[in-house]
């Protein structure tokens, strides 16, 4: 439950602000949303449920070719681009970075 914890986390830091409260809410809801119920809505719509930590690189019999070639394509494919492709631009872009003046 990463996302209710780190929500709670930044409210109690950042709660003073509506702002704040607001985009946490939302921030935390399409997460819990998104990690939790696609899986389900897979299985409603007739597909093999798949879970996008199928890609991590913790578990190496995913990456068998028997294993991916189950799953359904386009999802194939997105979490192979954003595991290799979008995952590592968004953190050399957006995350902390040693700046030098």
């Amino acid at each position: 439950m990463e996302p209710i914890g780190g929500g709670l986390f930044v409210l109690k830091r950042h709660g003073n602000s509506p702002y704040q409260r607001i985009r946490t809410y939302s921030v935390v809801g399409v997460q819990v949303v998104m990690a939790f119920l696609l899986p389900s809505v897979l299985q409603v719509f007739g597909q093999k449920e798949y879970y996008f930590s199928y890609f991590w690189p913790l578990k190496i019999e995913y990456f068998y070719p028997a294993v991916i070639l189950e799953q359904p394509f386009l999802i194939v494919l997105w979490s192979f681009a954003g595991s290799l492709v979008a995952f590592p631009l968004l953190g050399y872009f957006l995350g902390k970075r040693f700046y030098c003046s």
